[in-house]
């Protein structure tokens, strides 16, 4: 990186340039030397940067062609300018004393700064008290089961930080200060990103801490799970049962407690309930055409084989005499041995995904202030207070690499339940923990969920129905049968919690309590199955429009789950609006979570707007009240979309002949790449991918469809197109479009006028 250091009286000042709209800046005290192991950001990324020095009046200038910054030679404050000069954050006063925390010496750090008055903070990863906007607000960042920490703000004037430390870390903007800070650290580091659209700012998050992988296809389908299946014969009955339904899934999940008996956290089955996970796994591929997500922990039982083997090696655990321990994932000769114990006893089975349990990790129960991180955890390159944060990433880190070793024609794809920005580069995803199943709570979700995007990291999920349920209040179930769900209240929670599932980047079901297959909620006719039901459809017909935004994530470092503020940033109504977002670039998504409800207030961004359930046109720029009946969320599309609608099928790569309904939104210009490859293998990383672009010509009512880029193994070399234009009696909701333009479309170009 380039740029310059300042020596002053208590220590030295870098401002280096990662490219030319991201800004590093360190202080390191006088005294103090660097120890800190980067975990977060890919170097390798950064690129030699022109930029020009001038000084005057006391201050340094240092421009590049799209932002400035100053540094005040008297303060050694620095604010960061865009190329207009025209202000857009300054930095307020730092702060650092000496310190000693749990043995390990360093400093407390603050990095003051100055926001201004109307501007609007988003991310610090996912919390749970409904906060959207942070400003006003502060918040201890640390990883704990429902809460994850990602020293991450993105803001509405036009630029992100990131806060480059791993101990136990504040944000604050109150009476106190408006301010970072770290309980352990060498320096004072943080990366200033310039957008000036949230897009941007993103893309510019992954370029300096890694892109996120292509997840597999069927990673975008219905992921069913719940605490827990307890056998083979369970897992695939399950299976078969959606399939006789033809309720469209992809994934069933094995949570904890399939290893042997006494064995805690081993990663092999237990051979009675699991006598042939070969063939389970067989059938599972082979005739079900479903996956499998399995649970690993960190944590493994002192009479565990796991366990023992780890304990030959001095320093691979972190409590060697106690009856259990969390394994050192900090080193890398221990993440390769707990690799060899999950690919022996799991992956070699035909497992196809895994869940990450516990990565914060959970030692010793839940409650981080018995100072069980900065006491037990002994990373192998420092203390647990310096590295307290940062878990989760070298754990999935080494579950990546060692994927990637071991084969290419799977796609790494991990759930886990920490993160740190950089952690979408190991093909790692999020979920939210295990939440209580309430009203508020799912509400809380949404602003969980956009903050946890607006940090860097695209895919993330929730338990729908919340993890825990029997004491909560208003709900009145029995015990008695565990296999029906009899209580309204709580299918209409599921409900809700499920329409909003079906538009989060990955759509999973999962809780204790209660089972959370469809047919618990009743059976065909009734009210909250079918409910579910065509939830579940809508959400495989939107696969081709989903599978192609996630191309965007990884080729373009896109959002998937998108704030309000990111494709309408200048509309100052949405800064503050936290239960609505964008899906991708055309669907708003406005959740109910109201018990009794039946229509909702959500506010239309200022453009032109189709009710998906019904084609009526609105213009936006105002508040309306929508209709919600129980079994539809309202849901908009933006005008000048084009919105690739797949036919009806059972799993995501399902291969089916029938034609694909082309959505065009009238109203405004507009274009769609459609994304296809082989699925789950690493050839797109080759090259071996095709793309097919649609232009939407609004004023000539002319659809022009590309010729395609690219090919693939098994691409389709002829397809049907039903093109539809969207209106009040046509290509509306679920169901296939009456009155549509049919091309045979075979790679060539084609000029549809409508």
């Amino acid at each position: 990186m380039d740029g310059i250091e300042i020596s002053t009286d208590s220590g030295k000042l870098g401002v280096r340039f990662y490219n030319e709209k991201i800004i590093h800046v360190a202080f390191l005290p006088t005294g103090s030397t660097e120890s800190t192991h980067n975990l977060m950001i890919d170097e390798k990324n950064g690129n030699k940067v022109n930029f020009s020095k001038t000084s005057k009046n006391g201050i340094i200038m240092l421009k590049t062609s799209s932002i400035q910054v100053n540094i005040e030679l008297k303060s050694n404050r620095i604010s960061f300018l865009d190329s207009s000069s025209n202000l857009i954050l300054r930095e307020d006063q730092r702060y650092f004393e000496r310190t000693k925390v749990h043995n390990d010496s360093g400093y407390y750090i603050r990095q003051d700064f100055i926001w201004k008055s109307s501007e609007a903070l988003y991310g610090l990863g996912q919390q749970q008290g409904g906060i959207f906007n942070w400003r006003g607000h502060k918040v201890d960042l640390y990883q704990h089961n429902k809460h994850i920490a990602m020293p991450v703000l993105l803001s509405s004037e036009g630029y992100g930080l990131l806060w480059n430390n791993y101990s136990l870390s504040k944000f604050n903007d109150s009476e106190e200060g408006s301010y970072f800070s770290s309980e352990l650290a060498d320096k004072i580091d943080y990366f200033f990103i310039y957008g000036p659209k949230p897009d941007s700012i993103i893309s510019g998050l992954r370029l300096l801490t890694g892109q996120a992988p292509m997840l597999p296809r069927w990673a975008f389908g219905f992921i069913q799970s719940k605490e827990r299946y307890k056998s083979q014969e369970e897992i695939i009955n399950v299976v078969k049962e959606y399939r006789k339904r033809k309720i469209p899934l992809d994934c069933i999940v094995l949570d904890w407690q399939y290893w042997p008996e006494n064995q805690w956290g081993q990663k092999s089955f237990d051979s009675v309930r699991f006598p042939a996970p070969e063939l389970m796994m067989k059938i599972l591929h082979e005739e079900l055409n479903a996956h499998l997500m399995i649970s690993i922990w960190p944590k493994m039982g002192a009479m565990s084989s796991d366990f023992n083997e780890m304990k030959q090696h001095p320093g691979f655990l972190y409590t060697e005499n106690e009856k259990e321990s969390v394994y050192d994932a900090f080193n890398p000769e221990a993440r390769n041995l707990y690799w060899n114990q999950a690919n022996k006893g799991l992956f070699t089975k035909g497992v196809d995904a895994w869940w990450c349990d516990a990565t914060e990790p959970e030692l010793k129960g839940w409650d981080w202030q018995t100072d069980n991180f900065r006491r037990i955890m002994k990373p192998a390159n420092g203390s647990g207070t310096r590295y307290m944060n940062a878990y989760s990433i070298v754990h999935s880190k080494g579950i990546y690499e060692n994927q990637r070793k071991t084969t290419s024609c799977k796609r790494v794809f991990i759930l886990t339940r920490s993160a740190l920005p950089g952690l979408q580069k190991y093909g790692a995803s999020c979920w939210s923990g295990d939440i209580d199943g309430n009203w508020k709570v799912l509400k809380n979700q949404i602003a969980a969920g956009l903050n946890f995007c607006m940090s860097g990291i695209p895919y993330w999920t929730t338990d729908i129905g919340g993890f825990f349920i029997y004491g909560m209040k208003n709900f009145k179930m029995e015990r008695t049968d565990p296999l029906v769900i009899s209580d309204d209240n709580y299918k209409k929670l599921y409900v809700r919690w499920y329409q909003f599932g079906c538009f989060c980047p990955l759509f999973r079901s999962h809780g204790t309590d209660l089972p959370r297959e469809a047919w618990r909620f009743g059976e065909p006719g009734s009210w909250a199955y079918d409910a579910i039901v065509e939830t579940n459809v809508l959400r495989y017909r939107l696969l081709p429009y989903i599978y192609s935004n996630a191309w965007k994530v990884t080729s373009h470092g896109s959002t998937l789950m998108r704030a309000l503020i990111f494709d309408f940033p200048s509309d100052k109504e949405v800064f503050n609006i936290a239960d609505q977002y964008m899906f991708g670039p055309s669907i708003l998504v406005n959740p109910v979570t109201d018990s009794i409800a039946t229509t909702r207030k959500l506010y239309l961004p200022k453009t032109g707007w189709y009710n998906f359930w019904t084609g009526d046109f609105i213009q936006g720029g105002d508040w309306i009240i929508a209709d919600a009946p129980i079994s539809k969320m309202p849901l908009y599309v933006k005008a000048g979309s084009i919105i690739p609608f797949g036919p009806a099928i059972q799993y995501a790569t399902e291969n089916t002949d029938k034609p694909m309904e082309i959505r065009v939104y009238f109203g405004d210009d507009g274009i769609f790449e459609l994304y296809e490859d082989e699925n789950d293998n690493y050839n797109y990383e080759k090259g071996q991918f095709s793309i097919i672009t649609f232009i939407w010509n609004d004023k000539n009512n002319i659809l022009t469809i590309k010729p395609i880029q690219g090919g693939f193994s098994g691409m389709k070399e002829q397809r049907t197109f039903h093109i539809v234009r969207v209106g009040k009696n046509n290509g509306k909701g679920i169901m296939d479009s009456k009155l549509s333009e049919i091309v045979h479309y075979e790679g060539k170009e084609v000029v549809v006028k409508l």
